[in-house]
C-alpha cells in the first residue's frame, strides 16, 4: 500500500496543492478502498491512512482529509455497531 510510487503520487500533487492554495483554494487529500474483508488489507489501509494524515498535517492548504471506514473494517460490523448489538472480542 505504502509504495515509493504512491509517496511520489503525493509529493507530486503538492505541485498543484500549491497553485490552488495560492489562489485560496484548499485540497483534500481522500483515500477509498471498498469489497475487502481481510485484516492484512485493514491494517495496510490503516497505516496508509496514518501516512497521509502525517502528509498533511501542518499543512493549511490540505485543511483535512477523507476516508470511508469501511476502508479498515468490516461492513456488517459497522452494520451490527449500528443496530447496537453488544461487541465481543
Amino acid at each position: 500500500m505504502n509504495s515509493s510510487a504512491e509517496e511520489e503520487t503525493r509529493e507530486e500533487s503538492m505541485k498543484v496543492v500549491k497553485q490552488l492554495f495560492k489562489r485560496g483554494v484548499g485540497s483534500i487529500f481522500d483515500y477509498s478502498i471498498e469489497g475487502k474483508e481481510d485484516e492484512e488489507t485493514f491494517d495496510a489501509v490503516c497505516k496508509e491512512i496514518k501516512d497521509i494524515i502525517r502528509f498533511s498535517v501542518g499543512n493549511p492548504a490540505i485543511p483535512f482529509i477523507v476516508f470511508k471506514p469501511t476502508a479498515f473494517g468490516r461492513i456488517d460490523l459497522y452494520e451490527a455497531v449500528g443496530k447496537g448489538a453488544e461487541l465481543t472480542f
